[in-house]
């Protein structure tokens, strides 16, 4: 079906009578624009494109058409947020936290039961009562809901922390809460009907927000039953909010997710299509006697031990053993700006990244999980390329600020002497981010520093400007050298409309080296539009040869030759275009469903056409909760650089190539015990095929413990001359949760194309609030079962407010 429409020579009439009278002049002269000479388009070996990005830029043509179309019928409906006000008293008496709302202030405090639907419907009250009550003392904010109404037994997923995949399909409340109220910043907080806590920190990139799952902070809650209402009972310390004494009004919202009937609730109306913990619809939430006497605590100690066996044999026979102590603090300077110090900090805690099948051109994103790097990240990481929750990891990014670069170097760890870190609202509307990390010198690495410094001023509604400054500067005899640096500057402007609908942003940054002080620019800019019916992204992005940040990530930049065992780089730029038309049927069939054209181009150094990467799909997601995706692609481009695919020292050659491919994917009821998920590709591969399937079922015995299979396949063939190959990629992922304070989570990898065995198991225990003790066990081995390196060890952390 894809390879037809990408053939079809589109009639242009045909197109006109899909136009309103608005529209029909300018399809008219795009139409005979799009069907100009040959000379428009370069003689070059690229002129096999000519045909193919013709007809895909009038489809892209009859979607801005469909667009106008619809804008001008009238039929496109938008839901403004109510502006919904809690007056919160201050109370004196003390709160046992146990879950029931029992003392005498939870009469006093603030309460509210209008809530609204949200999603899959987001018009009309919701079907179940839900009450909220407010209220706070010198030291805490107190929340209580009351989810009255359940249906049947509430379902839980899970009782580990943090775990969003199973928080987001369980019976669940959250609250939003922008201590500013500026709608740039914030944070989320929910509880699932058995009491297990998600909590991160919100920061809004463009039209969609983000939530940093790997922020942790002190906050406590507990749930009980009464018949079939669940009482959520939350406490929040004001020493776990970063905000400003003088600032008496916040925003909020607060979030239920009803599983039993499959919607979800909020206490402020906004359209279906935004996350719930979008900061651009939230309600008002107002403190009757101030903050300015509230106390915070002004400094936490986080000391912890470690220690362990480990024995690699690929190195050394002799088992070796470690010991290590390392001490963090968090430094509060004022209510919104705090300093963070680690001195050697340890990261054995940190789970194992999962292992995928590399068959790619380039470097695959991966995220940042060491909690030292996450708190306010986006004052340092939101820089670059816009991306956000849709975006895959192969898919092309530019980022100046990469945290993964430091303490890691081609998977080998480099001990992070200390870093620093100062963050947070140093005026009204001015938030600042420093970071300064000192590596240790490590066999071939020297030592090195890093330093990221960033401001934001806030201006309009929900707007910024943003500048960034890095350097990375290698230590030997304890001086800077001066030759060996890479420094890199750039400024930005993130637009975002009120009403949240449209986005935009422009950016310019320079690198900067002692040998490359030319060629090292990287400049963009584009718009999103989004409203209930309709979405598009349209980007550009220009970056030139030598803009290589070190602690950035610009995998399409370096093209590695593996004939010389050389990289070499080559500027580009990078046009995106997408768009994506929704249809919320809310029927005994559908729920929503979607279509979407995605495109890329790419230009080389000489402004030609060096890639074409166009998406053509269709989405759904059924009454029962099943979702579906079908898509068709289409991607031609010129080979730089001979690649070896394989990894068998016969390099694809390079040249032009030419590939289709379908894919499908098919995802259960997330909510039930026993679910599954599958996605399979097939379609030409360079000058051959591949095949890839990866997928498996989960079985829960909720809440208590989840058991992952997943199984991936790559079959790739090509010519005879670079041969075939088949992967298999197994994990077996086991996870208990023997309570809300102590988790056990295992991870095995069997990977053929790495020949490698890699078993990963820990066992956490909450012995304190925001203390933890964990036993680690890491095994490497051979698919042959051949011992490469085995490690055991402790950690142990304690949360010491002063």
């Amino acid at each position: 079906m894809k390879e037809a429409c990408l053939e079809r020579d589109w009639n242009n009439n045909d197109l006109l009578k899909l136009a309103t009278p608005t529209s029909s002049l300018l399809l008219s002269v795009i139409s005979f624009r799009a069907n100009c000479s040959n000379n428009c388009i370069p003689k070059s070996k690229r002129i096999k494109f000519r045909k193919s990005f013709r007809n895909i830029f009038r489809l892209i043509i009859l979607s801005l058409v469909l667009f106008i179309s619809v804008k001008s019928s009238g039929q496109i409906t938008t839901i403004d947020s109510a502006q919904k006000l809690l007056e919160i008293p201050v109370i004196s008496d003390n709160i046992t936290l146990d879950g029931i709302l029992e003392e005498r202030a939870w009469g006093l405090a603030a309460y509210d039961t209008t809530f609204w639907l949200h999603y899959p419907i987001d018009t009309g009250q919701a079907y179940a009562t839900t009450e909220v009550r407010m209220m706070y003392d010198e030291s805490n904010l107190y929340i209580g809901l009351i989810c009255h109404e359940s249906l049947g037994k509430p379902i839980v997923q899970s009782l580990k922390r943090d775990d969003d995949g199973s928080f987001n399909n369980s019976d669940f409340v959250a609250i939003v809460i922008d201590p500013a109220d500026n709608s740039k910043n914030g944070y989320y907080f929910g509880v699932n009907a058995a009491g297990a806590l998600m909590d991160g920190n919100i920061y809004q990139n463009g039209m969609y927000p983000s939530v940093n799952k790997y922020w942790n902070n002190e906050w406590s809650a507990e749930v009980s039953a009464r018949g079939n209402d669940l009482i959520y009972e939350i406490v929040l310390p004001f020493s776990t909010l970063k905000y400003k004494n003088d600032c008496n009004n916040w925003g909020v919202n607060f979030i239920r997710n009803d599983v039993g009937r499959n919607v979800t609730y909020s206490w402020t109306s906004f359209p279906a299509g935004k996350h719930n913990y979008d900061l651009g619809y939230t309600g008002k939430l107002h403190f009757n006697e101030g903050l300015s006497e509230v106390e915070k605590k002004k400094v936490i100690l986080i000391p912890s031990i470690s220690s362990g066996i480990n024995n690699n044999t690929e190195t050394s026979e002799k088992v070796n053993y470690t010991a290590k102590a390392g001490l963090d603090a968090k430094v509060s300077l004022g209510t919104s700006l705090n300093l963070d110090l680690s001195i050697n900090p340890d990261f054995s805690n940190v789970a194992v990244d999962k292992q995928y099948i590399d068959f790619y051109r380039f470097e695959n994103y991966l995220p940042e999980q060491r909690g030292f790097f996450l708190e306010n990240s986006d004052l340092i990481t939101s820089f670059g390329t816009y991306d956000d929750v849709s975006t895959s990891p192969s898919e092309s990014r530019v980022k100046p600020v990469y945290t993964r670069r430091i303490g890691i170097n081609d998977d080998n760890i480099i001990p992070i002497l200390y870093g620093v870190r100062l963050s947070g609202e140093i005026t009204d509307g001015t938030r600042i981010g420093l970071l300064n990390t000192h590596t240790e010198k490590r066999g071939d690495y020297s030592a090195q520093n890093y330093l990221v410094a960033s401001v934001q001023r806030g201006i309009f509604k929900r707007s910024a400007i943003k500048g960034l400054f890095t350097n990375r500067n290698s230590i030997g005899d304890f001086e800077y050298q001066k030759e060996d640096y890479n420094r890199t500057g750039g400024i930005e402007f993130d637009f975002t409309s009120e009403d949240g609908k449209w986005s935009g942003s422009t950016k310019l940054h320079s690198n900067f080296t002692q040998s490359n002080k030319t060629d090292n620019l990287f400049y963009g800019l584009g718009f999103t539009y989004y409203n209930k019916v309709f979405k598009t992204q349209n980007w550009m992005e220009h970056v030139d040869k030598n803009y290589s940040p070190d602690i950035g990530f610009i995998p399409r930049l370096y093209h590695k030759d593996s004939f010389l065992d050389t990289t070499y780089r080559f500027g580009y730029t990078h046009f995106t275009n997408k768009y994506e038309l929704y249809q919320f049927k809310n029927d005994e069939h559908i729920i929503v469903m979607g279509e979407y054209i995605n495109l890329h181009t790419y230009l080389n150094e000489q402004n030609r056409l060096n890639e074409l990467i166009f998406d053509l799909g269709y989405w759904c997601v059924f009454s029962n909760n099943v979702h579906i995706v079908l898509q068709g692609s289409y991607n031609s481009f010129d080979l730089l650089i001979p690649h070896d695919v394989l990894g068998n020292q016969n390099p694809v050659k390079s040249g032009t190539y030419t590939n289709k491919n379908l894919f499908f994917l098919y995802e259960s009821d997330k909510r039930k015990k026993f679910k599954y998920k599958f996605q399979a590709d097939y379609g030409e591969f360079y000058d051959g095929t591949k095949f890839t399937f990866s997928g498996g079922p989960t079985y829960s015995v909720q809440p208590f413990a989840t058991i992952t299979l997943n199984y991936n396949l790559a079959d790739i063939e090509l010519n005879q001359d670079n041969g075939n190959v088949t992967y298999h990629l197994i994990s077996f992922e086991p996870e208990v949760s023997f309570s809300t304070k102590l988790f056990w989570s295992n991870l095995i990898q069997y990977n053929t194309q790495i020949k490698n065995v890699n078993f990963n198991s820990i066992l956490q225990w909450r012995f304190a609030p925001m203390s933890d003790l964990y036993l680690i066990v890491k095994d490497d081995m051979t698919t042959s079962a051949k011992n490469k390196n085995f490690e055991f060890s402790f950690k142990l952390t304690y949360w010491l407010g002063l």
